[in-house]
């Protein structure tokens, strides 16, 4: 998949198991911005489903690749939103 910011590859793996969608985002000499984790999301959700990138605790961290991020959305539940006038 090319990066609507700048045309240059981005690496899009996309899986599903264990109760969660997951999908890894890379690029081979930066994080992706948050305008191609948008467009990333938008090619493989519903503009009305809700999914999530997380922080957890360092010690759970799995790091394979210096310049990915991940978007999740669970199967089994619906993920919390705050309040409207937050977002």
């Amino acid at each position: 998949m090319k990066s609507p910011t700048d045309g240059k590859p981005l690496l899009v793996i996309a899986s599903n198991g264990h109760g969660w969608d997951h999908i890894s985002v890379s690029s081979k000499k930066r994080i992706p911005n948050w305008t191609e984790m948008e467009y990333v999301k938008r090619g493989f959700f519903e503009d009305d489903e809700v999914v999530m990138q997380l922080h957890v605790p360092i010690r759970d961290h799995i790091n394979f690749h210096p310049h990915v991020l991940h978007l999740w959305r669970p199967h089994s539940a619906l993920i919390p939103l705050p309040p409207k006038e937050l977002v």
